[in-house]
């Protein structure tokens, strides 16, 4: 999981990324606000074994 603060269209966005041990991407969010209540979700979802 990787965080970035970027600017999308003139809006501040927190860009989460999940990827796995080879690099693949598995998933991404862009959210308004960080530790957005998705972003948690998210997190969750992939980091269960």
């Amino acid at each position: 999981m990787d965080k970035a603060y970027i600017n999308v269209k003139g809006q501040w966005k927190y860009y989460y990324l999940a990827i796995d041990k080879f690099g693949n991407v598995i998933k991404f969010l862009l959210c308004k606000h960080r530790f957005d209540k998705e972003a948690l979700a998210l997190f969750n979802k992939v980091n269960r074994p």
